[in-house]
């Protein structure tokens, strides 16, 4: 006899090692930093094809196009946008500017404790991309 209940969705992240990293020290104290998902070029690239942004245009063009369009679609509270430090692997001592989605930063002990629920953290991370590496802290960065 089939059931009327209706499936409960999955909790689970897209990684399902991923951890909350730790809170860093609050600024002025240590180099300010925000919580969010770096963005890679690529990426931004990816959303603007995704919905067919600028398709003719450079790929600086399309991945703003992209970027736009991403925080377009995350919720409110995730809507912020900057440039941070991004080392795409441990093992590199390789770092770059990137743009990074972000929840909150450093500067003061309220936007330090405001972080992320889960169900927040997995819905930003499924529009992003599933292959995507979780939040965490960046270093802040200006151009």
């Amino acid at each position: 006899m089939p059931s009327n209940a209706a499936v409960p969705s999955s909790n689970a992240l897209p990684d399902p090692n991923w951890r909350m990293p730790k809170r860093p020290r609050i600024y002025p104290h240590t180099q300010t930093r925000v919580f969010g998902f770096a963005l890679s070029i690529e990426q931004q690239v990816a959303i603007a094809d995704q919905f067919n942004l600028k398709p003719n245009a450079k790929s600086l063009a399309r991945a703003t196009a992209g970027r736009c369009q991403l925080v377009k679609m995350v919720p409110p509270e995730w809507q912020n946008v900057t440039t941070v430090v991004w080392k795409g692997d441990e093992a590199d001592d390789t770092a770059v500017r990137v743009s990074c989605l972000f929840h909150n930063s450093n500067v003061t002990q309220e936007e330090v404790d405001n972080l992320p629920n889960r169900d927040s953290i997995k819905k930003v991370w499924e529009i992003i991309g599933c292959d995507h590496e979780g939040p965490r802290w960046y270093k802040y960065t200006r151009v």
